[in-house]
């Protein structure tokens, strides 16, 4: 199980929080996304206790999370 827990205002006038609404999870004051893996392969997305697909748990976590390797910042070096 990994678990990310964001406390963040969630305006439902934001892009996040029109995805929220859209797909009715209440945005409360911290968004909690939780995807769980189980041995034979199977896994479940929750956003806020509330069952979700794979894809809109993506859409919601690119919208939170920024991610970057270790050796990204060398590609803007010049050669």
């Amino acid at each position: 199980m990994v678990e990310g827990v964001f406390k963040k205002e969630l305006s439902p006038d934001s892009r996040l929080g029109e995805i929220l609404v859209e797909n009715e999870i209440d945005p409360g004051d911290e968004l909690v996304i939780r995807r769980e893996v189980s041995v034979k392969g199977n896994s479940r997305a929750f956003i806020n206790d509330s069952p979700v697909s794979i894809n809109l748990l993506k859409e919601i976590g690119d919208r939170l999370v920024d991610l970057h390797g270790q050796h990204e910042h060398q590609a803007i070096l010049p050669c």
